[in-house]
């Protein structure tokens, strides 16, 4: 799998702040249809990014262990 490039990532996490952000300062009232949908891209953007760099670094480790 290919990974998520960082600023794709940053857009993922973009329509939380946004939600989170105007709610906290009164701006509007969120909705849970609102936070399902943020909260999914959220997520999916912390998965994405995170998982691709463990295994990058899982497969240097092996790679590491390998040529020893």
């Amino acid at each position: 799998m290919p990974g998520l490039p960082w600023w794709i990532w940053v857009l993922m996490l973009l329509p939380m702040a946004w939600d989170g952000t105007t709610q906290m300062f009164g701006w509007r009232e969120s909705t849970w249809i609102l936070r399902i949908v943020t909260g999914t891209l959220f997520g999916l953007g912390n998965i994405w990014f995170v998982l691709t760099l463990i295994q990058k670094s899982l497969d240097e480790t092996s790679a590491v262990q390998i040529s020893r």
